[in-house]
């Protein structure tokens, strides 16, 4: 039996708007044992955590419903009340369902001080899925979950990426997704329409080997239509490199190393808005590009 016990209505409301809702951050459990999950978020007046929500296995639950207001939700996965491998941004919590206004001086006020990882939902989602995987960790958008553009980071350093593509109105560039060492995460969402997208990823502000492909940047969170006359518009002009999805809906990308790097930065384990997402200033070595196509449209 789980520790963690959410109220009847929460579950309710969870399953409910789980299988109807089309916003909001929903936690789907891929795991073999209920997962009791908590979140954490910038609300109106502060900071905010919640929880907790029991996802059975193979089930999804939807702790917030609607467009998502933020870039950046923390949360907390645990079984039976076991550990759980957080990053370094702690909030308040109580071993019962609970709302709780603050993140400071949680034992004063009669709550427990516990450890959450943080979740990058990009710059202009509303809807974002979290899916708890085995073994023991968690991960967020895994490539095999469904359709989509994924990019997963196996190199030692947090990779920060741009992507750019043929919008309904013009070129259209994103960024920046900023993707832990051996995480993987969508960028993407749904079946992939075009063959062409392209792409940059950086380490804290550093070089990239691209490809002649050019369109506009901002060091901060971003998405820019149109790929001209960017310094005029404000913007920075930086060069991508082009990924060929062929014709598949999915398709992953993985950032591998391939020269001898300078030793990382020391990660910031603060709680960043999405304003504080910008990059640094180091240089750092090129990578090597590794995709992994789904099936075709259509097998």
């Amino acid at each position: 039996m789980t520790k963690r016990i959410a109220a009847l209505a929460a579950a309710i409301a969870g399953l409910f708007f789980a299988a109807s809702a089309e916003a909001g951050l929903e936690v789907c459990n891929e795991t073999a044992a209920v997962q009791s999950v908590s979140i954490a978020y910038q609300g109106t007046n502060g900071w905010v955590s919640e929880g907790w929500w029991n996802v059975d296995p193979g089930a999804c639950l939807l702790p917030l419903a609607g467009d998502l207001q933020n870039r950046y939700y923390y949360y907390r996965a645990e079984v039976d009340a076991g550990d759980f491998d957080g990053e370094g941004y702690l909030f308040c919590t109580t071993p019962e369902a609970y709302t709780i206004e603050g993140d400071t001086n949680c034992e004063a006020r009669g709550y427990d001080t516990e450890d959450f990882r943080e979740i990058d939902t990009g710059p202009t989602a509303t809807h974002y899925t979290l899916t708890l995987v085995d073994p023991e960790g968690a991960s967020s958008a895994p490539p095999d979950s469904g359709d989509g553009l994924v990019f997963c980071n196996d190199t030692q350093w947090v990779q920060s990426v741009s992507i750019g593509y043929q919008g309904e109105d013009d070129w259209t560039s994103e960024g920046w997704w900023n993707i832990e060492p051996d995480d993987c995460m969508t960028v993407i969402t749904g079946a992939l329409d075009l063959r062409y997208y392209y792409y940059r990823a950086e380490v804290e502000g550093g070089t990239f080997d691209g490809e002649g492909y050019y369109f506009c940047t901002s060091p901060d969170a971003y998405t820019i239509v149109g790929d001209a006359n960017c310094r005029a518009r404000g913007y920075d002009e930086e060069e991508f490199a082009e990924i060929d999805v062929e014709d598949y809906t999915s398709f992953t990308l993985t950032l591998v190393d391939t020269s001898a790097p300078p030793p990382p930065p020391v990660r910031d384990t603060g709680k960043p808005p999405a304003a504080e997402t910008s990059k640094g200033t180091t240089d750092v070595p090129t990578f090597e590009r590794k995709v992994t196509p789904r099936p075709p449209r259509g097998n």
